[in-house]
Parts: C-alpha cells; sequence; structure tokens
C-alpha cells in the first residue's frame, strides 16, 4: 500500500510537473508565433500545404496575355500602345466578358487619339451588355507625423478611368516571396483605397465607386456583398458578405503553378476586337472574368510565389479567384491555438504520468504531429490555415 501511495504521488508530481512546463512553453510559443519568429516554419507549412493539395480549377477566370511575340509585333513599345489595347477591350466587350480587369500600366499620357480610343472601349456604350472593366493603379508610400506609413494612388492619364480602379501591389514577404492577399490600404487624405481584385469584385457585384469607399471607411469589420464562385459546382452564386479587417494578414489560395489558368494570347483578342464580324456565341470569354496584362520579358512583371516565378496577372488571377471563392487561407484566432496546445499539454503529461518517460515521448510525438498536421490540413481547406507544428 506504502509502494503504491508513494508511485502515486510521484506521478502526481510528474504530471503537475510536466502540465506547468507545457502551459508555459505553450505561453511562449504562440507569443512568438504572433511576433513572427516563426516565420520560415510557417512558410514550409503553407508549402506543405499546396503541395498535398495539388492543382485546383478556376474556370471562371481566363487570362489574355501580352506576351513577348506580341509585344515583338508591337515594336516592343512601351507603354503598350493604347490603341492595341481598345481593341483588345473591345474584343474581350464582344465576346461577352462578364468582367475585365486591366493590369496594365496606364499612368502616362501617350498619343491624343489613342488615349481617347481606350477611354472610349474602357466605358463602352449604354447597350453593351459586357460587364464592367476595372483597371489597376500604383501606390506611392509616406510616412505620416504619426509614424504610420500612410499611400497615395498614383494619378492615371484620364481621371474618368479611376472611378473603376484598384491598387495592384501586393506586399512580398521577408524572404521575398510573394503569398498575401492585398485588401486594403490607409491614404493620405484619411480615405481607404480597395485592392485592384477587391474592387474588381465589387463592380462585379453592382457596387458603385461611392458604396465601396464609404464601406472601406467605415467601422470594422468592414462587410461588401460580393459574387461568389461555388467550386463543387463551377457556377457562380448570388452576392454574399465578405467580412474583413483592415489589418487581416490573408495568404492567397493558388491553384497551381505558373500556367494553371486558361491563356490566350493578346493578338487573337485584338483580331477579333478589330473584326467588324461577331464573336462566336460558344467562345471561352462569355460570362468569364478576363484578365489582361504582360508576360513578356521586358516587363519585368515576373514575382516569386509557393508555386514557383508568376507573373503579376497570374498572382492577381488567383488573388481574384481565393476572394470570389471565399478560399482565403487566414490564420486561426490566437485563443484556439492557446487552447488546443493546452490540451496536448495535458494529454502528454497524462502518459509521461502513467508510462515510461522514453515511450511516453514517442507515443507524444506521433499525437502531436498527427494533431497538428490533421488540423492544419482540415483547417486549410476551410479558409484556415494551422502552423503550430512545433507543440511544446
Amino acid at each position: 500500500m506504502r509502494h503504491s501511495l508513494t508511485a502515486l504521488r510521484a506521478r502526481h508530481r510528474r504530471f503537475l510537473l510536466g502540465l506547468t512546463i507545457g502551459f508555459l512553453a505553450s505561453l511562449g510559443a504562440a507569443t512568438a508565433m504572433s511576433l513572427g519568429y516563426f516565420f520560415d516554419f510557417q512558410a514550409k507549412a503553407l508549402g506543405a500545404y499546396f503541395w498535398w493539395r495539388g492543382q485546383a480549377r478556376a474556370p471562371e477566370i481566363v487570362l489574355v496575355t501580352v506576351d513577348d511575340a506580341a509585344f515583338q509585333r508591337l515594336n516592343e513599345r512601351q507603354p503598350l500602345p493604347r490603341r492595341y489595347l481598345a481593341a483588345v477591350v473591345r474584343g474581350l466587350r464582344k465576346s461577352g466578358a462578364r468582367l475585365i480587369v486591366l493590369d496594365i500600366d496606364l499612368r502616362r499620357p501617350t498619343a491624343p487619339a489613342d488615349d481617347r480610343a481606350l477611354a472610349a472601349a474602357i466605358r463602352g456604350i449604354p447597350s453593351d451588355p459586357a460587364g464592367p472593366v476595372v483597371v489597376a493603379r500604383t501606390l506611392t508610400a509616406k510616412r505620416a507625423q504619426d509614424g504610420e506609413t500612410r499611400y497615395r494612388l498614383t494619378p492615371l492619364y484620364d481621371a474618368a478611368l479611376e472611378t473603376a480602379s484598384g491598387f495592384a501591389e501586393v506586399a512580398k514577404d521577408d524572404d521575398g516571396f510573394f503569398r498575401r492577399v492585398p485588401l486594403v490600404v490607409p491614404l493620405e487624405n484619411g480615405g481607404v483605397a480597395g485592392s485592384l481584385a477587391l474592387v474588381a469584385l465589387a463592380r462585379l457585384g453592382g457596387l458603385d465607386r461611392e458604396t465601396v469607399a464609404r464601406q472601406l471607411a467605415g467601422p470594422e469589420p468592414i462587410e461588401l456583398l460580393l459574387p461568389t464562385w461555388n467550386e463543387a459546382r463551377a457556377e457562380m452564386l448570388a452576392a454574399s458578405p465578405l467580412r474583413f479587417s483592415r489589418d487581416d494578414d490573408w495568404k492567397i489560395n493558388f491553384i497551381g503553378p505558373a500556367g494553371s489558368f486558361l491563356t490566350i494570347g493578346s493578338d487573337a483578342v485584338y483580331a477579333l476586337g478589330v473584326s467588324k464580324e461577331p464573336a462566336a456565341q460558344d467562345n471561352p470569354f462569355r460570362d468569364r472574368i478576363a484578365i489582361v496584362g504582360a508576360s513578356f520579358a521586358e516587363s519585368r512583371d515576373a514575382f516569386p510565389t509557393p508555386r514557383g516565378v508568376m507573373y503579376g496577372v497570374e498572382i492577381h488571377a488567383n488573388i481574384l479567384h481565393t476572394l470570389l471563392s471565399r478560399t482565403q487561407i487566414q490564420p486561426f484566432a490566437w485563443g484556439p491555438s492557446l487552447m488546443l496546445q493546452f490540451f496536448l499539454c495535458i494529454v502528454i503529461s497524462w502518459l509521461f504520468a502513467v508510462t515510461g518517460p522514453n515511450r511516453a515521448l514517442g507515443i507524444s510525438f506521433v499525437i502531436a504531429v498527427l494533431i497538428l498536421v490533421g488540423v492544419n490540413f482540415w483547417g486549410a481547406g476551410r479558409g484556415a490555415y494551422w502552423y503550430d507544428f512545433l507543440t511544446p
């Protein structure tokens, strides 16, 4: 009896000691993660998720790229000739594109007649059944007196085009990779600017510039009624709320490596735009989102991502699909993360109390890896990632 009581007390002490150490380690690990000390492990975990999932499909988006062949036929002129871009836009309108996004530099004016031609093509005509056109803008950063960074939207060559525009910049992580979903940035005039993908979806959902600006500058969480893409049924659904905060750290849910989206050269669309013949009823742009961008080498618009090097137009397509399908990869809250670690600490401490140290260590490691990897993949499929692979 004395031996059994002594053994029980020893187990009780081991349990309490393990629990105390585990709780303290969990607090330390959660704090370190919130401060970004586990960034490398987080990046590798996200890469492992993409490898495990494989390639997904996004048939609702089609890319129109100005490739090297088209760039050479344009005599390698930059900015890209506006009359050429106008014909591309007309070709997409004629094809019945649901939404047209121009990821093209439109800051500097060129030949006045060409500039007017592009502006007219973007505006369209009142009876045009095609969807809206949204253009990209760039940002310039400025440090405010309060120490915060605020931004200014660079003007376009025609101020009328700015009514349907969003910033094209994507934040770069410390390792040089592009993973984050750009949502909004604060402006130096006190307003809030939306990203290219966010504004594009808002326009697709019928929201005008004033409504979007008012909601982005309103109280948090921000809520926008945006269209939704159902991946399982491959169809566009009615608008549903997208809720977010201005400082949310969402990751792009890349559908695959470069070349995963259906891509059509701009010359083919240009030919359709200058032709007087109507577009075929069954064409790859009808009722789809068309994103126009550069893919020629001299554009210097290629960037590293977790799925390899991609041109900016492909990155924006992945961002747009992520928001449209509501599959943004976002972190679990700090509280649930800590609660799971506490639960694992209780289980592991109990194992050390009732079994030998070596056996308990082996079982604990297997349990921790299985639970955390399982939760990571379960969460990632539902729009959240779990990076707590290092459990106390």
